[in-house]
């Protein structure tokens, strides 16, 4: 900084120098000489290593700057006290102006800043000393009467259920609530205090329209946040025990909640509101919010933080309220919300959203919600996606601190879903600490119980969700392509099967009934022989049972029936396998051979031609399907049995040592119990034999039985087709499938008598010799 630059500077005169004003040049010289020193000088650390020319040329510069802080200073004071119509002043004015005031969060503080910057614009009064010091009201007035008005004085005292001081308090509602002018300082006070404690009341200040009774009482289901207890500044060791200390209205102080709601009932919304309440009561307590898939947990997140994020002068009636809690529109990718009033400094943020396809199970919490966390096609097509999903929300569970809650929210699936499961475990548990709530979308008057679901008129019903869902749309639902069980377990929250018939039932006497000896069949010419296979991998004590059957297609007592020649059921390894396969194609001698398309069936496909090769036996053709082997898929495949074994489709010959097991698998099946670890537990023969059926398309159809005169044609044009047949089969049996018929003879002129002289001469003039 040059010397002549400094304001307030006065240049004294030195001993021995003239009074008379120097020439402009010398005063140049003079200054850039002393711009030099002061350079020099403070390049120098300690002052001793200055020289005496540097040293008073530095106190002479500070001592002109000391000058000019203390006029800014005395200027500064003089806008400070300045009248309402006085000049604006700066950001950092404003803050230490409020400060001044003891408001005492920092936060609170700058957005105390922000908004009365907003009120100015709005009201195009200047943004100066005057408003900050006595408000945006008392401005008003002031600027109104044309008098100045007394700043704003009230005390840092605690008020009950904030964690914010008086004077913080005070001024969010003086700078940020101008727009309704009728609501008071305390009314405002004890709206907050009710929107804390309750989630239906934050619905309504939301625009939740569509919350009605059901979604009170919910209120009182879940952990009713209390916001007295905690004070501003509290510590973490406060802050878990007032979060222990929390009750639900109903339910007392369980920990973990399973709400049970139907379809479209806003039940995700409605948690998501019961959370942010409690970022409000306690800024430092850590939310996760764990959905489906990563997709709908983005979204979950963006409607939490939706909320809470500010438009630029235009703050939701929500935001008017809790304005400390807003936070600027930001990336829409972080699904986390911080909350500016934390202040425990805690490696959580104060919601975080997180799904059940995540590796990573999230960080510790105080609240959980898990947000519909199955579906159809998620953690409930099979056994083992059933068990995933419990595990997964068994290891998120254990986050929680021990202060902590779980709020399940969810609809049914299928009988031992996630949501099933933990309601079996909690009666079996004697101290059922879980709390349960069922609501379906209606409940049936009692004079209308004997009446069927779709017989039901709107008298008949009491709708638990109106006016959103409404009898109208209700019916609609119930008439929906996805089928009555879709909204029995969508809606009515009833845990069925997807089919209501798809219980499988095969009884012992009419299987034996179909049981007969292998002559009973006799030999058909006509006959087509299947084989099929349903393979398993271990070979362990309770491993499933490779199966093989054959099967042959033909008329039994004038119809055309599947015949089960043949059955084994093992545990075998890949090559045992491949022998056994090898040798029943050898005695029985199938035209096709049926088997899934799994993970190595190219390799078995391969290794049986090369087995039936090593024994010069003919290779069935091979069809590999893919096989839906889900629960559900199964047990169709196998009830489908039940009316062919009824109606003499399906029999059985009493040919092969594994028949009463094969019967016994199916008597004991009924598509719902798993297969167990013993023999007596198992359906593989269950599998196989449902496979063998599917594929036999041509017996689905049941056909009429003919007429004598019908019958007597078809036997005889059996007979030659059984002639025909019985010669082709010769044929294969010599030249291995490659069957060619005998050439015709051809017609051969009559030979010519031969030369005598020939047998003497020869044809080429050689004697011969006799």
């Amino acid at each position: 900084m040059m010397a002549d630059e400094v304001v307030g500077t006065a240049w004294v005169p030195q001993e021995g120098v003239s009074l008379e004003p120097a020439p402009q040049e010398d005063l140049a010289a003079i200054a850039a000489r002393e711009a030099e020193l002061i350079a020099s000088a403070r390049k120098k650390r300690y002052a001793k290593d200055r020289t005496e020319a540097e040293t008073k040329t530095f106190k002479k510069y500070q001592t002109a700057k000391q000058h000019q802080t203390r006029a800014r200073k005395a200027a500064r004071k003089e806008t400070f006290n300045s009248a309402y119509d006085g000049a604006a002043v700066s950001k950092a004015d404003a803050k230490q102006i409020l400060s001044e005031r003891q408001i005492q969060h920092p936060h609170v503080l700058a957005t105390c800043v922000a908004l009365a910057e907003a009120a100015a614009k709005h009201f195009k009064i200047p943004f100066n000393a005057h408003l900050l010091r006595c408000g945006l009201r008392d401005t008003l007035q002031a600027i109104e009467k044309k008098q100045d008005a007394e700043p704003v004085n009230i005390p840092p005292e605690v008020i009950d259920a904030e964690v914010i001081h008086h004077t913080d308090a005070y001024a969010l509602w003086d700078y940020g609530f101008w727009r309704q002018p009728d609501v008071t300082f305390e009314q405002w006070l004890q709206d907050r205090r009710k929107y804390k404690s309750s989630a239906f009341e934050t619905s309504k200040l939301l625009g939740k329209e569509d919350f009605g009774s059901k979604h009170e009482e919910w209120t009182a289901f879940a952990p009713r946040w209390n916001p007295e207890g905690l004070r501003p500044n509290y510590t973490q060791r406060e802050a878990l025990a007032w979060l222990d200390a929390q009750r639900s209205d109903t339910e007392g102080d369980t920990k973990r909640y399973l709400l049970v709601a139907s379809r479209n009932s806003m039940k995700s919304t409605f948690a998501r509101i019961h959370a942010l309440c409690l970022t409000l009561i306690c800024p430092d307590s850590s939310i996760l919010i764990i959905s489906e898939t990563n997709k709908l947990s983005k979204k979950a997140i963006k409607e939490f933080k939706g909320y809470l994020e500010l438009l630029p002068d235009n703050p939701t009636l929500f935001q008017q309220y809790f304005p400390e809690y807003a936070v600027p529109v930001g990336d829409s990718a972080q699904q986390i919300y911080e909350n500016p009033l934390a202040h425990l400094g805690l490696p959580q943020s104060a919601c975080e959203s997180s799904s059940m396809e995540s590796a990573n199970t999230g960080s510790r919490f105080w609240y959980a919600i898990f947000d519909d966390p199955i579906s159809r096609d998620n953690g409930t097509s099979n056994e083992e996606q059933k068990a995933a999903a419990l595990s997964k929300f068994g290891s998120i569970s254990r986050l929680r601190e021990p202060a902590g809650y779980i709020l399940n929210i969810q609809t049914p699936w299928v009988p031992g879903d996630l949501g099933d499961t933990m309601i079996e475990r909690n009666k079996q548990d004697a101290e059922h600490p879980l709390a349960v709530r069922i609501d379906p979308v209606f409940e049936v008057k009692p004079e209308a119980r004997r009446k069927a679901l779709l017989d039901l008129t709107e008298d008949d019903v009491v709708l638990n969700f109106l006016p959103k869902l409404n009898w109208r749309f209700v019916r609609d639902e119930m008439r929906s392509p996805e089928g009555i069980t879709f909204f029995k377990t969508q809606y009515l929250c009833q845990w069925v099967e997807e089919e209501d018939g798809l219980k499988c039932q095969f009884d012992h006497d009419e299987l034996w009934a179909r049981v007969r000896p292998s002559a009973f069949f006799g030999d058909s010419s006509v006959a087509q022989t299947w084989m099929v296979l349903d393979r398993a991998y271990g070979t362990g004590k309770y491993c499933d049972l490779s199966a093989l059957i054959v099967g042959k297609i033909q008329p039994v007592e004038g119809r055309d029936a599947l015949v089960i020649s043949h059955c084994f059921m093992e545990r075998l390894k890949e090559s045992d396998l491949v022998k056994k396969i090898v040798d029943l194609i050898a005695a029985h001698h199938p035209q096709l051979f049926i088997a899934e398309r799994d993970k190595s069936w190219e390799a078995l496909w391969q290794a049986i031609i090369r087995g039936c090769g090593l024994k010069s036996i003919p290779c069935p053709s091979f069809r590999w399907i893919n096989i839906d082997n889900t629960e559900r898929a199964f047990a169709r495949r196998a009830k489908a049995m039940e009316l062919p074994i009824s109606d003499g489709r399906l029999w059985f010959a009493n040919a092969y040592p594994q028949l009463e097991q094969l019967l016994l698998q199916l008597e004991r099946f009924d598509g719902r119990k798993r297969s167990g670890s013993s023999l007596g537990s198992k359906d593989d023969g269950v599998a196989a034999l449902s496979l063998l059926w599917q594929e036999a398309r041509m017996l689905h159809q049941v056909t009429e039985v003919e007429s004598p005169e019908d019958a007597e044609r078809r036997r005889m044009l059996e007979e030659d087709e059984e002639r025909a047949a019985r010669r082709r089969f010769f044929y294969n049996r010599m030249f291995n499938d490659s069957y060619v018929p005998p050439p015709t003879p051809e017609a051969t002129e009559p030979s010519k008598p031969a030369d005598p002289r020939l047998l003497i001469f020869g044809r080429n003039g050689r004697i011969f010799r006799m």
